[in-house]
């Protein structure tokens, strides 16, 4: 909902006549956004990428190898000046300050010296020069405009104010993640065989991280293109955990032990295990059940007839339950009461091989120790749980 309120403003400040900034971090959006609107204006585009080695002539002029021989012909800016097209400007942040600069001059006075000599002059002022105006000259076309994508300033990103230099000349928008439901909508066709559980509780960590980059505990500003990524590899490896996809993205801050700490954290509570390292296989270990060894088989009854009827005591006692919990499966559209005693943790695979199926943490009863419990497997995969300390029947 947030993107498309913002493409709507975007689109008003188009029909103004301006020339449009999309400030915002790296993976919230901007390309997409870009592209959607000129797929809606129905606009022809020239897309440039800036760099740190970009110079002046760069973005004037462009080396093409033909039969051999190198050829420099006009860059996009050129082009769209000339035939009037939109001049899709990417990772401006990045140019040093003196093509900023030459840019800048560009779009506020409409003239630039091209580095064969030629010169670029808006319509009023190749009117004024009359005879003067030679047939090489580029005449800036009315519907020339320029969309811009910058990230912001400083670390992580490392690039130049842009906005700064040349906020003056722009219609600035700031891109920004969008909301929770969004992020579900737009994840939900890249993992179509992920269980919902898993959607919900990645979008739930990665907002959360959002919140320590904002309180400065982090300095990465992870977006939802790490969250497509995450999604992307369960659904083309659905034998990894979580913890493993995750790795792909959490790795780069395993050499900070503070930092995956935080990330540790911040999946614990949403229910993710994250594997060590950050996500790393670590070394293999194997982790087997406790083998323990049964009694010899005693026979507690015996029947010489079968076709003869076996009679036994039967005494019957009303059981009253009080104070009783439930957790239902993740695959019930999510249904779990406010309150509930039980927590399930998603297991995480690659770290050690194990025969536990699934952990659950009994909440209650800390004061008076680990409370005494016993488990029953049901069938269809259903886990029951009779707990004392207090006495409880958990459901999973």
């Amino acid at each position: 909902a947030g993107h498309v309120a913002l493409l709507e403003e975007m689109l008003l400040e188009w029909e103004g006549g301006g020339h449009l900034l999309l400030l915002g971090d790296q993976g919230v959006g901007k390309n997409k956004l870009a592209d959607r609107l000129l797929q809606l204006l129905r606009l022809e585009r020239q897309y440039m990428q800036l760099h740190r080695d970009s110079t002046v002539q760069s973005l004037t002029v462009e080396a093409e190898l033909v039969g051999g021989a190198v050829e420099w012909r006009d860059s996009p800016l050129v082009l769209a000046l000339r035939h009037g097209h939109v001049l899709m400007l990417d990772e401006a942040d990045k140019a040093p300050l003196e093509v900023v600069a030459v840019l800048k001059s560009l779009l506020a006075d409409g003239q630039m010296l091209l580095s064969d000599g030629r010169r670029v002059l808006s319509p009023e002022a190749a009117a004024a020069e009359g005879s003067l105006l030679r047939e090489e000259d580029v005449i800036i076309h009315d519907r020339f405009r320029v969309l811009t994508l910058a990230n912001r300033p400083g670390f992580p990103f490392l690039g130049n104010d842009f906005f700064r230099e040349c906020g003056t000349v722009f219609a600035a928008h700031v891109v920004d993640n969008p909301d929770a439901a969004s992020q579900l909508e737009l994840m939900a066709p890249f993992g179509t065989s992920v269980p919902p559980h898993v959607h919900r509780r990645i979008v739930g960590a990665f907002d959360e991280l959002r919140c320590l980059v904002r309180d400065g505990l982090l300095a990465y500003p992870f977006s939802v293109r790490e969250q497509v990524s995450v999604i992307k590899h369960l659904q083309a490896f659905p034998q990894d955990s979580v913890g493993q996809a995750l790795g792909n993205v959490a790795s780069f801050d395993a050499m900070d032990p503070v930092a995956t700490e935080q990330l540790r954290s911040a999946f614990a509570r949403q229910g993710i295990a994250l594997d060590a390292a950050g996500g790393a296989a670590p070394a293999l270990t194997v982790e087997l059940a406790r083998e323990v060894v049964l009694p010899a088989a005693q026979p507690v009854d015996g029947r010489r007839d079968s076709a003869a009827p076996l009679a036994c005591e039967v005494t019957s006692h009303e059981l009253k339950a009080r104070n009783v919990s439930y957790q239902f499966a993740p695959s019930d559209q999510g249904v779990r009461p406010l309150g509930s005693a039980v927590e399930a943790v998603e297991g995480r695979a690659g770290a050690a091989f194990s025969e536990e199926v699934r952990e659950l943490q009994l909440l209650g009863g800390e004061e008076e120790g680990a409370p005494h419990c016993v488990a029953c497997l049901a069938r269809g995969g259903a886990i029951h749980v009779l707990a004392s300390g207090p006495a409880a029947l958990h459901s999973l």
